[in-house]
């Protein structure tokens, strides 16, 4: 039964560690994209209106686009915005199940937790 539990319990796989650096990598990672984007946002709005603006810079006939730069942008911006929200119900479910953890562990009464404690015990008998 105890290996049942262990195979369960991420603490004892050290999943928690990589779980938090992961989550704070990715969101950093995540802010970091949204201020790109908002830049890159600026650079094409600016751009097109520049290339649009200047008679020299278009063509006579004109160029189709499936998307405006705003548009493209905006998607971007969603789908950055979606991942954040993400990262933070992950984070969510992480301190819970943390603190599920916690409050099992305070749960338990010390004198049982010492009987665990191997090295102690051996040098007491």
């Amino acid at each position: 039964m105890p290996s049942a539990s262990r195979a369960n319990n991420p603490i004892q796989q050290g999943a928690a560690n990589s779980t938090t650096v992961d989550y704070y990598h990715l969101a950093n990672l995540a802010n970091r994209s949204y201020q790109a984007a908002e830049a890159y946002g600026e650079l094409l709005a600016c751009f097109a209106n520049t290339y649009t603006a200047d008679p020299d810079l278009c063509d006579a006939e004109g160029t189709a686009t499936v998307s405006t730069p705003e548009e493209v942008v905006s998607s971007l911006l969603a789908q950055i915005e979606e991942m954040k929200t993400k990262l933070t119900e992950a984070e969510d479910s992480y301190v819970s199940a943390a603190k599920d953890v916690r409050n099992a562990l305070n749960s338990v009464p010390s004198e049982l937790l010492e009987l665990y404690d191997l090295p102690r015990n051996e040098s007491e008998s």
